[in-house]
């Protein structure tokens, strides 16, 4: 409940009073990785208390992390061939529903903790609603799409920048909270092989394809996959701004929230509280070397691409 509070207060902050585009990044990535880290936490605990009954959570290990580059790969320069050769409008406008779906589904998971709160009675929120088990709903989770469903038909409308960042954290903050790594090893694995694949899309795809695959798939996907920061309230040219790809808060991210479910394990007699004094691995690799690669990231781009965004004033 803090943690979305928090972070719907950093993401319309900047709209409202001028803040550093240096110190957005910051409050922005750490606090989704952070709230996410914890909300994980407590999803886990949650899941061994309830045992059999318990939904599973989608967990990458083993052969999944070496696939994952490979897939990822495949799907950008899928998407940078249908742009090529596909009407682009029709392109767009798909990938922009699919987008927004899942932004708003983020939302809806982040405010339903407040709504569990909130709202009276128990029994009625776990109750399945759908025509098989399969393709059906808590009675919870239907509430919290249709809270969350205006946010995203605002920014389907209007490409306001606020719609975009709060759908885009939100998407950020539900991926950390319920993806997971099976091991430290996998972990690894899955960060280098996604260096290797940021260096070839960004760096090298050119010499190949005749153009920056990666550069030209962001420049005409219009979606919230980005956090964008304007550099005072009211900007409009797209050089007022920077940004930060969801893959480079959500990635790093599921390994420090791993971090911090591994400091609760190790350490007997300890519950999901956050209290970082309690978490030396989390910690550490949260706030420096976590933190000086996010930062390097920031300080060597131009954070300049173009997109479709309107913001106040404009």
């Amino acid at each position: 409940t803090i943690g979305g509070v928090v972070l719907a207060a950093i993401t319309v902050l900047p709209s409202v009073v001028r803040v550093p585009v240096t110190l957005q990044m910051l409050l922005s990535s750490t606090a989704t990785i952070f709230f996410g880290s914890a909300r994980a936490s407590m999803r886990e605990a949650e899941r061994k208390a309830a045992g059999d009954d318990a939904r599973p959570r989608e967990v990458l290990g083993g052969k999944d992390v070496y696939r994952f580059p490979i897939t990822a790969s495949a799907t950008l320069l899928a998407l940078f061939l249908a742009f090529k050769y596909l009407p682009k409008e029709w392109v767009s406008r798909a990938l922009t529903i699919g987008s927004v779906t899942l932004g708003a589904a983020g939302v809806a998971s982040v405010i339903s903790p407040l709504v569990e709160r909130v709202l009276p009675g128990d029994a009625w929120m776990k109750k399945r609603i759908g025509p098989t088990e399969t393709f059906s709903v808590d009675a919870l989770e239907l509430v919290t799409l249709l809270m969350a469903a205006p946010i995203g038909v605002w920014y389907a409308m209007t490409k306001h920048c606020i719609a975009n960042n709060l759908l885009a954290v939100s998407l950020a903050y539900s991926a950390v909270e319920m993806l997971g790594l099976e091991d430290f090893q996998s972990g690894a694995v899955l960060l280098s092989g996604l260096f290797f694949y940021d260096v070839f899309w960004v760096f090298y795809s050119k010499r190949v394809f005749g153009d920056n695959v990666m550069v030209a798939v962001a420049k005409q996907f219009e979606g919230p996959i980005k956090v964008v920061f304007p550099k005072f309230p009211g900007a409009s040219d797209p050089k007022d701004h920077s940004l930060l790809g969801l893959g480079d808060i959500v990635l790093p991210g599921i390994f420090i929230a791993m971090l911090f479910r591994f400091d609760e394990h190790v350490i007997p007699g300890h519950d999901a509280e956050i209290n970082p004094r309690y978490k030396p691995y989390f910690t550490t690799v949260r706030e420096f070397p976590g933190l000086a690669g996010v930062f390097s990231k920031i300080l060597t781009s131009n954070g300049t691409r173009t997109w479709s965004c309107t913001l106040p004033g404009s």
